[in-house]
């Protein structure tokens, strides 16, 4: 089962900076989670603002599950800030990252370190540091992270091959809406 659940951003709301001044819409702020027999993963955290949406949204989708995982597209605000509250809400023991987002560091140290220890200082989940071409299992789900050349932002890409399932946290996720009556959670059975 893939879980989608979105808050939302105005765009023309006080304090929106970074959007051109005649946008018009709303801008979905997503966390996703896949879920399969009692395995479960979710996929970015979504802003504090949204927590009541996303843990409302996210929680059913628990029922019955013993592992709980958690991976972010990108360590920005957007996808990690409310780690700490799914991880003590959730009982999320593990945060699976992929080290390098920047080309420039070649080596993967700098950022290798940097992700462990964000997560580390934001919760007391154990971080697992994935490698691209392994595959994340979730049950009989399949992640696999992808090293895409060509991206937006600095963003880690995974392809769930069974739910055909592409999460990129750039451009490409984001869909404005300037209705105010869609639903914020989605549920999609495989």
């Amino acid at each position: 089962m893939l879980t989608t659940a979105r808050g939302w951003i105005d765009g023309a709301a006080p304090g929106v900076t970074w959007l051109p001044a005649q946008f018009a819409g709303r801008l979905p702020i997503n966390a996703y989670a896949l879920r399969d027999g009692d395995e479960w993963l979710a996929i970015d955290t979504g802003l504090p603002a949204h927590w009541p949406e996303l843990r409302a949204g996210l929680e059913p989708s628990l029922s019955g599950t013993t592992r709980r995982r958690m991976l972010n597209t990108r360590r920005e605000q957007d996808c990690m800030a409310n780690l700490p509250a799914m991880v003590s809400t959730f009982g999320i023991t593990e945060v699976p990252y992929v080290g390098v987002l920047n080309p420039l560091d070649l080596m993967g140290m700098v950022e290798d370190a940097e992700a462990a220890a964000r997560i580390g200082a934001m919760s007391p989940a154990r971080p697992v540091r994935i490698q691209v071409g392994e595959t994340l299992q979730v049950g009989r789900l399949r992640l696999e992270p992808l090293r895409v050349l060509l991206r937006l932002l600095a963003t880690n890409w995974f392809w769930e091959s069974t739910t055909g399932t592409l999460f990129t946290a750039d451009a490409f996720g984001w869909i404005t809406d300037t209705g105010a009556n869609d639903a914020p959670t989605c549920a999609h059975m495989m």
